[in-house]
C-alpha cells in the first residue's frame, strides 16, 4: 500500500511538473522595460488603441482654468515613444468638492487609432469634438460634432473604425438619454435616442460601444443594461 502511495505521488507530481512547464512554455515573453510618457502625473482619463501605439489623454494640470485643459496624443514610433502632441486646449477637469457639468474630459480614441473624440468647453455649455489623424501623420484641428444636444456628458464610446459614437446629454435637472451617431466622411448623423421616452428602462449614461458598434452597454439607475442594432433599430434594452 505504501508503494502505491508513493507511485501516485510521483505521478501528481510529474503532472503538476508538466502542466506547469506547459503553462510557463506557452507564457507570453517578458514585458517590455517602463517608458516615461508624461513627467507630471500622467492621469487616469485615457485611452488607447488596439495596437498600444497610439495614447490620448487628458493632462489634468495643463491650462490656467477649468475649460482650457489640455488633450494629447502620444504615439510609438520604431519602438521609441515621441513627445505628446497637444491636440485640443478646451478641455475640462476640475478637482473641486463640488464638481460642475461635465465634471472632467475622458477623451477616446478609436482602435484604429485614426479618431479622437472629446467633451470639450463651447463658449457657452460642452459639446463632443472630433480630432482626426490625416495622411500625412498630423492631426487635425477639433471639429465639434453638431448633435443638437444642449450640453454632453464627458463619458463616450467609439466603434473601433471610429465611425459609430454613444454619448449622452447631460441635463441639469432632467432625464439623461443615450444616443447613439454614425460618420460618413467628416459628417455625422443626427443623434438617434436609444433609451426610452419613459418607463423603467427611460434615461441612461456612460456608454460603451463593442468594437463593430451595433452593440451598446450603458448603466441605467445604477443596472448594467444592453441594447444591439438589429435590422436598421436598436433592439428593446
Amino acid at each position: 500500500m505504501k508503494l502505491v502511495r508513493l507511485i501516485l505521488t510521483c505521478l501528481s507530481c510529474l503532472l503538476l511538473f508538466a502542466v506547469t512547464w506547459a503553462v510557463v512554455a506557452a507564457a507570453p515573453a517578458d514585458w517590455s522595460e517602463e517608458a516615461l510618457l508624461w513627467a507630471e502625473g500622467w492621469p487616469r482619463y485615457f485611452s488607447l488603441s488596439d495596437d498600444g501605439m497610439r495614447v490620448v489623454a487628458l493632462l489634468p494640470y495643463s491650462g490656467d482654468g477649468n475649460d482650457s485643459r489640455h488633450v494629447a496624443v502620444c504615439e510609438k514610433v520604431g519602438g521609441v515613444w515621441q513627445q505628446p502632441v497637444v491636440v485640443a486646449t478646451n478641455a475640462h477637469y476640475s478637482d473641486e468638492g463640488f464638481q460642475t457639468l461635465p465634471q472632467r474630459t475622458h477623451p477616446v480614441i478609436s482602435g484604429d487609432g485614426v479618431t479622437i473624440v472629446y467633451v470639450g468647453y463651447t463658449g457657452e455649455t460642452y459639446g463632443a469634438y472630433m480630432v482626426t489623424r490625416q495622411p500625412d501623420g498630423q492631426w487635425s484641428a477639433p471639429a465639434l460634432i453638431d448633435t443638437g444636444l444642449p450640453n454632453t456628458h464627458y463619458w463616450i464610446s467609439l466603434s473601433q473604425d471610429g465611425r459609430t459614437l454613444a454619448l449622452s446629454d447631460y441635463p441639469f435637472w432632467d432625464t439623461r438619454h443615450i444616443y447613439v451617431l454614425t460618420r460618413s466622411g467628416d459628417s455625422w448623423s443626427a443623434p438617434l435616442r436609444v433609451t426610452p421616452e419613459e418607463g423603467s428602462l427611460s434615461g441612461g449614461a456612460w456608454p460603451s460601444l463593442s468594437a463593430d458598434g451595433r452593440k451598446l452597454v450603458y448603466i441605467q439607475n445604477a443596472r448594467v443594461t444592453f441594447t444591439e442594432w438589429v435590422e436598421g433599430a436598436w433592439l428593446p434594452p
